[in-house]
């Protein structure tokens, strides 16, 4: 049984492996340039330091017409910037987007090829796909999105088409929020990190995502990971690795107890607070003391 997962632990990896963090992102996107565009680097874009919006100002009509992962990204490549790259910290959807998308110009192959044979397979992460895979949509459980972000749907019956658990969006495989896996699955790849073995990543590579890559003031991001604090679980140490989603899902690892904790739920995260994964969380987190 899988449910969805939030990605971009997945992606970053990635685009890691195929692409200097301090390159622009223009060298590899000619057509991004304009207001500020060329001076954004990959790392601003696994940071959220870039300016990106998190999500498109016609993400409705894309995915009512069934756009594809690279129409999402040629609007992504015009779509005006919120700030001046580098000057603020703002979460953006769009900016893992773009990271793949130079993954896909780079190595020619889709990211669900790339996730399958870098990430899924080495770990035998045998209930993963970016998209459907080799599944079917009754292997999914769906969502509760009659709760969910006017982004995803809210419930409105209108969008039964593209919501969050219609068949277009289960299969399209966005890197910002159509990976999906089991929590045994996610478990194993936080544990790739806590314990290298090098079948994704080097472990001086793993070293430097699990590292704060933004400057003081800003809040702390690895490369892919939330550090410190994950969501609103309280307790952890500062070097606590993971990351939450939007569909109601949190993961993290620490290393000063040895320890992960996955949770999936089928709750919009904005459905209620406290979040039942965060109350989970954090009494998992206080027997870890």
């Amino acid at each position: 049984m899988s449910v969805p997962s939030h990605s971009i632990n997945v992606e970053c990896p990635l685009a890691f492996v195929l692409f200097g963090l301090d390159d622009r992102v223009q060298r590899y996107i000619p057509e991004f340039q304009g207001d500020g565009r060329e001076k954004i680097t990959i790392r601003q874009l696994m940071t959220h330091l870039s300016g990106l919006p998190d999500q498109l100002p016609e993400n409705s009509r894309l995915r009512a017409s069934h756009a594809s992962l690279s129409e999402f990204a040629a609007a992504t490549v015009k779509t005006p910037l919120l700030f001046e790259p580098g000057t603020r910290y703002s979460y953006s959807s769009m900016a893992i987007l773009l990271a793949t998308e130079i993954a896909r110009r780079i190595s020619d192959r889709s990211i669900a090829d790339l996730a399958h044979e870098r990430i899924f397979k080495p770990l035998q992460m045998t209930r993963s796909a970016m998209g459907l895979g080799a599944f079917k949509m009754s292997d999914f459980v769906m969502n509760q999105v009659e709760r969910a972000a006017p982004e995803a749907g809210a419930g409105d019956p209108s969008t039964k088409s593209w919501d969050w658990n219609s068949p277009y969006w289960r299969k399209l495989g966005a890197p910002w929020g159509t990976a999906h896996g089991s929590a045994a699955d996610l478990a194993r790849f936080l544990h790739e990190f806590l314990h290298p073995t090098g079948r994704i990543l080097k472990p001086e590579t793993i070293k430097l995502m699990l590292s704060n890559q933004n400057p003081p003031g800003f809040q702390p991001r690895g490369l892919g990971f939330e550090l410190g604090q994950i969501g609103n679980t309280p307790r952890l140490s500062n070097e606590t690795f993971g990351h939450t989603g939007s569909t109601g899902t949190i993961c993290w690892a620490d290393p000063s107890t040895d320890s992960i904790c996955v949770i999936l739920t089928t709750l919009p995260y904005r459905a209620v607070s406290p979040h039942p994964r965060d109350l989970v969380a954090t009494r998992i987190a206080e027997a870890l003391q």
